[in-house]
Order: structure tokens, then sequence, then C-alpha cells
């Protein structure tokens, strides 16, 4: 099993480019968001819901703020003509900003839409006066990899 490490960010300024728009996270994506995650691989949790209904109600609890204030102009989803597409999701957990979500829809891997997310919430935490963002991952992961290629770095054990 993969370990899981804290991976860490300074925000900055970044050109998004993105073939599909990039929007804010609103309240009503909590279904989209639950079926997206459902099918994506998701960020690691103490207890990952198993279906598409406790996912559902685990989006729900992120957007009503149950792991932290949800800094719904730093958190973003790529919409396409079935739904959410991908999605990253940014709360302040004792002040500090920290990536809880990140997942691309299988079909759009690889095409540069989890980069774009990044790159739409580093430069949204730098205009919100952020200094870093932190993101719990499994190391060796793509979600690692894909963070490491965005600038975060490793700061240890996260578990």
């Amino acid at each position: 099993m993969n370990s899981i490490v804290t991976l860490t960010a300074p925000t900055r300024p970044w050109l998004v480019e993105s073939v599909y728009p990039l929007r804010y996270i609103s309240p009503n994506d909590a279904l989209d968001l639950g079926r997206l995650l459902v099918e994506a691989p998701s960020l690691p949790r103490p207890a990952s819901p198993s279906n598409l209904s406790g996912w559902i109600d685990a989006t729900f609890a992120i957007l009503s703020g149950q792991h932290g204030t949800l800094l719904d102009g730093c958190s973003f989803v790529v919409e396409g003509r079935g739904g959410i597409l991908a999605a990253v999701l940014i709360v302040a957990q004792a002040g500090q900003p920290q990536l809880i979500e990140l997942a691309v829809s299988a079909f759009y891997q690889r095409q540069g839409l989890g980069t774009a997310l990044v790159g739409a919430a580093l430069d949204a935490l730098h205009s919100a006066h952020y200094p870093q963002v932190a993101a719990t991952v499994a190391a060796d992961s793509a979600h690692a990899r894909l963070l490491t290629n965005c600038g975060f770095t490793s700061t240890g054990s996260g578990e």
C-alpha cells in the first residue's frame, strides 16, 4: 500500500491554459461531483466511500464546510456536456488552505485538465493572499506526480 505524504507549494500567479472552460465550484455541484468521484481516483481519506450515495454525501459534507471552510473562489470544476469532467476543491483548515480533492474523469485524464485546475487554484490562492497550500496524497501516485509537476514538494508523512 502507498504511504501517505503531505506536499506543499507556494501560491503564485499562473496563466491557466485549458481547452475546456473552468468555473468556480457551486453548492449545486454536489451530485455531479459525487458522480465524478465515484469513477475517478480521489485523494486519500480515512474512510473513502464505496458507492455513489456515499460520494454524494461526502461531497455535500465538503461543500457545507464539514472539512474546513470551502474556499469557493479557489475551487474549480471543468464542465462538459455530460456534467463535471474534473474538479479541485480547496478548504481552509485552521486558516491554512488544503487541497482536499483533485479528480479528473478517466476519459479526460492526461489532457492537461488536472494541471489547469491546480494552476487556477494556485493563482486564486495567490490573489487571495494565501502564501502556500498543502495536499495529502499517496506517495508515488498520479496525484503526487501531477502536484510535483505543478511545484509541490514533500514535507513528510501525512499519517
